[in-house]
């Protein structure tokens, strides 16, 4: 094959014939020796390529956007996601792998890094919080909870390593949903799933953070089997209906009727009370060190187990934990099998809920704690309704009146959380003090302070901005400017003359609108 035949192959659909005539004088020129001249084309190349671009997307706005939003979302996600770095080597152990090993570099650094079982102190013998068994139902699945989970399952969503979508599922017969259910419950009455329900295929994600040659600098986001994944469902909605009494009132994620919009409400109240007695209020805001991943599997199943979940359940639960092989999937190579030893399984209907179950042992835990050495509960504002946390699933703010109390709780947290497997990211977690500075230094379990935010600072707390003056304005002025460069990206969209105005209102009330109701549930 020649070179001319290969440069006028496109690697982009949107590259057109002249951008290739470009690259091939460009490349003439650097073969004959003529740099300056080179340099000079290799700018009109880029500026080529990127009118290109803005008017192959400008033409695939015009033709979606004829046909509706459903048809157009997809155009508009690739417009507003920004940036995302091309498919580079990555480095192992100091040495830059080629790109087709980028699967086993990655399975590596997951199995041995990020899901590796770490030594941690024994988990505590304790009592079961509850004395009563908790009421989940343990008899069969019926017919209308594998219906309404079928029905409930998102569409459009990659399939794993079994190849089958919920779209495929959804359109099963009433004959084979029968057969489906029985295997379901023969799952349920064993204990036991099929081990191929137990692989994932893993997509690394750019985190848009840290060196992308880095493999820490990927997020692992695991596709499971559909099947497993409504067994999953059936499961996770037995133990919401039974648990719910249980779950930690100050946890509002992964709940009905519950959002962000809740904790950050009930944070931005207690500053304005205390703003307004003048009193000092602590607020440490915890950054979990990867706290989905370093969970142990003992530990979820020994905190389950003092929510007093009955046993037959906490077999079914720790079979479906038991040996979970993965292979990473990157572009066209796929990594050999290893296997994730700790944490909740990502992409798993089941995982979220079990682990806000473990948060509410882990609070409940750290407040014991707190009254032994102090000899009486945490409050803020009222002795009889204590209120010293806030968790967003593993979102997590300690609340306190003076340094010592503020210290005693972030220590009682490390310790309780250590025989788990977690740990703090001490470089991210902060302290906010409202009508400081503060009186006495904050410290970790090794004396170590805790960074303090400062006068001319502000931290970011579930997309809300908040600093010591507890004003919402740097909140509003955030929230502002993102909603002004979220509108920009979609700049060739809201100038298309041929792209229905109704569609352009749609449009902007789907991305834009809901940013005024969170606001406006926020600040209300």
């Amino acid at each position: 094959m020649s070179l001319n035949t290969i440069e006028t192959i496109p690697k982009q659909p949107y590259v057109t014939q002249a951008s290739l005539d470009l690259i091939t004088r460009r490349n003439a020129a650097k073969k004959a020796g003529y740099h300056d001249n080179a340099t000079e084309i290799d700018k009109l190349v880029h500026k080529s390529i990127r009118k290109d671009k803005q008017t192959y997307m400008k033409e695939e706005l015009r033709s979606h956007a004829t046909q509706g939003l459903a048809e157009s979302w997809p155009v508009l996600k690739r417009k507003r996601a920004g940036y995302k770095p091309k498919q580079t080597k990555l480095i192992q152990n100091d040495v830059t792998r080629p790109v087709q090993e980028r699967a086993k570099v990655l399975a590596d650094h997951y199995a041995n890094n990020q899901w590796a079982t770490k030594p941690t102190p024994p988990l505590p013998v304790r009592p079961v919080i509850y004395d009563e068994q908790a009421p989940i139902v343990t008899t069969d699945f019926t017919r209308l909870e594998l219906d309404s989970c079928i029905g409930e399952a998102k569409k459009g969503k990659a399939p794993g390593p079994d190849e089958i979508s919920a779209d495929l599922i959804a359109l099963i017969d009433d004959s084979n949903r029968d057969d489906l259910l029985a295997l379901y419950n023969k799952c349920w009455q064993t204990a036991t799933i099929p081990e191929d329900w137990k692989e994932a295929f893993v997509v690394a994600i750019y985190k848009n953070k840290g060196h992308p040659e880095l493999a820490k600098s990927y997020r692992p986001i695991s596709l499971l089997n559909a099947l497993y994944k409504l067994y999953a469902r059936l499961i996770q909605k037995r133990l919401a209906n039974a648990l719910e009494p249980r779950v930690r009132n100050r946890q509002h994620g992964f709940r009905r009727n519950h959002s962000t919009s809740d904790p950050i409400h009930t944070l931005r109240r207690l500053m304005e009370l205390f703003e307004a007695t003048r009193e000092p209020l602590y607020l440490l805001f915890i950054d979990w060190e990867m706290a989905f991943d370093k969970i142990t599997r003992e530990g979820l199943i020994c905190s389950l187990r003092r929510l007093h979940l009955p046993e037959h359940v906490l077999s079914v639960i720790g079979n479906m934990y038991q040996h979970t092989p993965f292979r990473v999937r990157d572009s066209d190579n796929v990594s050999q099998k290893e296997i994730q030893s700790t944490g909740i399984r990502q992409g798993c209907p089941l995982s979220p809920y079990l682990f806000i179950l473990f948060m509410t042992v882990l609070m409940h835990d750290v407040e014991v704690s707190y009254r032994a050495e102090m000899g009486n509960a945490v409050h803020t504002h009222s002795a009889a309704d204590p209120l010293f946390d806030l968790e967003y699933a593993d979102d997590t703010v300690l609340m306190s009146r003076s340094s010592h109390s503020i210290t005693k709780l972030l220590q009682c947290l490390q310790k309780e959380a250590e025989p788990y497997g977690m740990a703090l990211n001490r470089a991210k977690t902060k302290l906010l003090v409202v009508n400081g500075p503060p009186a006495g230094v904050v410290t970790f379990t090794d004396n170590t302070p805790v960074h303090v935010v400062g006068d001319n600072e502000s931290l970011e707390y579930l997309g809300t901005v908040l600093n010591r003056k507890g004003s919402p304005q740097i909140t509003l002025t955030t929230r502002l400017a993102r909603a002004k460069q979220e509108f920009n990206k979609l700049a060739q969209f809201w100038s298309h003359a041929n792209i229905k105005t109704a569609l352009k209102v749609r449009v902007f009330k789907h991305i834009f609108t809901q940013w005024s109701f969170t606001a406006l549930r926020t600040f209300g």
